[in-house]
Formats: structure tokens, sequence, C-alpha cells
């Protein structure tokens, strides 16, 4: 089965994903060189938007970068970006919490380089079986 462009997005490893931020940039990145004359990104828009003007606006590059994901708009891109990024951070924190007790400094290591946003994750803190526990400040350990 061949694999779909919404499948793409996603189908990367975790640090190659494309996250919350990186989706403007895309979009800005489309727009820019549009503007400078480059063939490949004028077909591009060319594909989704027939009609457009070029330079492309901002808001048009974003529905380029969308539609080519598969998504009908942008709002539906960013919307299933943030969620599968918040869920993917949930599941980090859960092994992060899992590596902190195991005293595994190496495993810490590559998930947080492929997960920086741990370094200021606010979600549930866990007890010692790796469940949801009370603490009020949802780190991923207790200070002192």
């Amino acid at each position: 089965m061949p694999c779909r462009p919404r499948d793409r997005l996603f189908a990367r490893p975790p640090h190659q994903r494309l996250r919350h931020r990186s989706q403007g940039r895309l979009a800005k990145k489309l727009a820019r060189d549009i503007a400078a004359g480059d063939a490949g990104a004028i077909a591009r828009a060319r594909v989704h938007l027939p009609h457009a003007d070029l330079p492309l606006t901002q808001r048009n590059a974003q529905l380029v970068i969308a539609r080519e994901y598969g998504y009908a708009g942008w709002q539906d891109l960013t919307a299933e970006v943030s969620k599968r990024f918040a869920r993917g951070l949930e599941w980090a924190a859960t092994q992060a919490r899992r590596v902190i007790h195991d005293n595994d400094v190496e495993r810490l290591k590559q998930l947080l380089a492929e997960y920086p946003a741990l370094l200021c994750w606010q979600g549930h803190d866990w007890d010692s079986k790796g469940g949801p526990a009370g603490n009020r400040h949802g780190r991923l350990w207790r200070r002192g």
C-alpha cells in the first residue's frame, strides 16, 4: 500500500517529524523560494493553487503545505500535528520518568534529543509504578 502524504508527516523518526513550530517555517520557506523564482517551489504551488497570484501570500503558502500533506487546510494540519505531538510528549515523559528511575543517562540523553520539549514539560507527575500521582507541579522528577 503506498504511503499517503498524511502518513509521511508522522512516519519519520520523532526528531525528524514535522513539529508544531516548523510548520510555519516550511510555509515561509516556500513563499521565499517562490519569490526568488525557484521553479520547483513554483511547480509545487501550481499543483495545489493553479490560479493563485505569485509570489504567494503566507496564507496561500500555508495552504500549499497543508494540501501537500493531505489536509484540506492549514488549521486541519496544525490541529493534527498538535494532537500527535502532545501524545508523543506524554509518551516521552513516561519513558523519561522510567529511565531517570533506572539511572539510564544515555537513554535520557536520547529522549531529550528527540523530544527537547521535555525540558519544560508540564503534565502529570508519575508515582513509582509509572502511574499518575498527585504532585501539583507536574515535573518529571522531584527536586530536593
